[in-house]
């Protein structure tokens, strides 16, 4: 394959797809580093190929090269600013060099440009939580997760990061509403009750906690998890 590729470079240089099949071809002989010089080739050429720009991207960063990286994924933004793959790559290149407050940056740009795809944005969020506590901006983790609730409502896991940070700055009150409010969505869901159930005993409400793990032996059995 990687003799095949050679040559579609040699014959089509106008071809982008020599470029990348090269690259991932190198790769899968445990050749990187020239995984990467392909790549670079490739985009002299196209330097405004997505897939190209995709592939340096998760290439350096697989190198831990996070500033090449970097620069990858700051090109996709500006060629592609409707494109998520740019935003993603950017905030996670910018965490893993410790550089939360740009991450978060980033994140509210790619929000604002992905506003029609509730199911990107999801994905941003979630980064905008990690890189908030990354940089112990509870204030920022809370909103975010308010967000995560508003754009996926049905889903667990907004609820249970805003629950996480509303813990952490004290109000275990609107903890246990954002808990509640998940419940209410399927009161005789497994996974909610037991959600639930987590929280009173992370909070020291032990009494609340026997009542849903009652509620579970009633509901689903009495297994040897809810005995």
């Amino acid at each position: 394959s990687l003799t095949y590729s050679k040559k579609l470079i040699t014959l089509h240089p106008d071809d982008p797809s020599g470029y990348l099949t090269h690259s991932q071809n190198l790769v899968e002989l445990g050749r990187e580093e020239n995984a990467l010089q392909a790549i670079q080739e490739g985009l002299q050429n196209h330097p405004e190929n997505l897939l190209l720009l995709q592939q340096g991207v998760k290439e350096s960063r697989k190198q831990q090269k996070f500033n090449e990286s970097l620069a990858y994924s700051e090109k996709i933004i500006t060629l592609y600013p409707s494109e998520l793959s740019g935003y993603l790559t950017h905030t996670q290149n910018l965490i893993s060099l410790g550089r939360e407050r740009e991450a978060l940056q980033t994140i509210s740009e790619g929000i604002n440009n992905l506003r029609h795809d509730d199911q990107q944005n999801a994905l941003l969020i979630q980064l905008g939580i990690e890189a908030a506590r990354a940089c112990n901006d509870n204030a920022s983790a809370i909103k975010f997760g308010e967000m995560l609730v508003s754009t996926a409502p049905s889903e667990q896991v907004g609820y249970n990061n805003l629950a996480r940070d509303l813990i952490e700055a004290g109000n275990i009150k609107k903890a246990e509403s954002v808990i509640n409010s998940f419940c209410k969505i399927d009161p005789k869901k497994e996974e909610s009750i037991e959600f639930a159930r987590e929280f009173y005993r992370a909070t020291g409400n032990r009494e609340k906690a026997l009542i849903l793990s009652k509620k579970l032996c009633n509901l689903f059995g009495e297994t040897e998890k809810n005995l």
